[in-house]
């Protein structure tokens, strides 16, 4: 469940980048800070690839959504056999590698479902002078998200979709929370990475991504689009947990197709990686 590769770091990267800090997060000594429970689906002591630089990641358990391409279909529920684990045993293990790492993303699951334990992770993590950073949907009560992103640096947001009702065929959720959310996050300048998700048949309607495309150039807080594209190293999850993978029959994204969509985003003037 838990990974680490310390080793297999080199010596040059304790010199940490210059990941932006929320200016309005204002540290808070530890002891003053409470020690609150979670529930943990995994962690990966070192990723590159989910925020930025080199980060210590979370995955939390729990997930109100039901994408039907999601690759971790047993963080959904919050009763499967999981690590619950306080917040100041988190701080504990980020410690040893805080000369490895820039900061702590958490992930899930959908991490805005447990928000006073992100928060306290977040806090703490500011003291040790981390940058902090959630992978998110959006989708929880804005009070979830007021708790969480006063103490946030970097948001990686997934839009399932720009079209409503595909948007709710897809998640089994409604649009509405995660715009709402997207809103809040312009409105507090907390940077953010908006992902598009690239699933043949689904989201490849132009006329749907140029809705897509006018929406991230509105944004003033995004840094860039995130092209996801559709892959299947989830499937034998579904299948072990017995469940009917719908997608089985859409097939993987060629290199052609998917880089003539990245640069008709491109050439939209978006920033696309």
């Amino acid at each position: 469940m838990f990974s680490s590769s310390l080793k297999t770091i080199p010596k040059t990267l304790t010199t940490k980048l210059n990941c932006q800090r929320n200016i309005n997060a204002i540290p808070m000594p530890s002891k003053y800070i409470k020690e609150v429970w979670g529930r943990v689906h995994s962690i990966d002591s070192f990723t590159a690839i989910d925020g930025d630089g080199i980060r210590y990641m979370l995955f939390l358990q729990g997930c109100n959504l039901k994408c039907k391409s999601c690759s971790n279909p047993d963080t959904w529920s919050y009763h499967n056999e999981i690590k619950n684990m306080s917040s100041k045993e988190v701080i504990k293990n980020v410690y040893k590698y805080q000369n490895y790492v820039e900061g702590i993303t958490i992930s899930g699951g959908e991490p805005l479902l447990q928000p006073e334990f992100v928060s306290n992770i977040f806090q703490e993590c500011h003291e040790l002078g981390l940058n902090t950073c959630i992978d998110t949907a959006g989708q929880s009560l804005p009070k979830n998200w007021d708790m969480i992103l006063p103490h946030t640096d970097l948001v990686l947001f997934c839009l399932k979709h720009i079209d409503p009702l595909k948007y709710y065929k897809f998640t089994g959720m409604p649009q509405i929370v995660a715009m709402k959310f997207l809103e809040t996050m312009e409105t507090m300048a907390i940077p953010y990475y908006m992902r598009y998700l690239y699933i043949p048949g689904y989201s490849d309607d132009y006329k749907d991504i140029d809705k897509f495309i006018d929406l991230a150039k509105s944004m003033k807080s995004m840094k860039a689009i995130e092209f996801l594209p559709y892959h299947r190293l989830g499937v034998d999850k579904w299948k072990n947990m017995g469940m009917n993978y719908e997608l089985e029959s859409v097939p993987i994204p060629s290199k052609k197709n998917i880089d003539e969509i990245k640069n008709y985003m491109i050439n939209s003037g978006l920033k696309v990686f």
